[in-house]
């Protein structure tokens, strides 16, 4: 099976000839639509420059504001599911290891999962 790279040199994943050849049968593939369009890239960030818009900056606070929104998103999650195991008859200890339930609804004495090292809440922290 031959391997062609349909993309200008950032692709990282190249096709089986296979998957380009039933590509072709079903559509009208352009090979690049990238490259010819830098210039006009480049103009359209000059003229967000010119308004003001920091282009590096949107990126910037993209990221930072979409991390946060995971990191709770992640937070938000594991908070359920200790309520769950609480409410299931699970002790929850400080590190986020868990001591199951017993059939009788008292805790077994042995921690069933050591909770990561780091969480999300702990490198939010940092």
């Amino acid at each position: 099976m031959g391997k062609v790279n349909v993309a200008d040199s950032c692709t990282q994943e190249p096709l089986l000839r296979e998957t380009l050849d039933a590509l072709g049968e079903f559509s009208e593939a352009v090979p690049d639509t990238i490259s010819s369009r830098y210039s006009d890239a480049r103009q359209t960030i000059n003229e967000l420059a010119t308004l003001g818009i920091d282009l590096l900056d949107v990126a910037e606070t993209l990221e930072r504001e979409g991390l946060a929104s995971f990191v709770q998103s992640w937070d938000d999650l594991i908070a359920s599911v200790e309520d769950q195991l609480k409410n299931a008859g699970a002790e929850v200890m400080p590190a986020g290891a868990v001591k199951p339930a017993s059939g009788d609804g008292a805790s077994t004495g042995t921690p069933a999962a050591a909770a990561p090292e780091e969480t999300a809440t702990s490198v939010r922290q940092q």
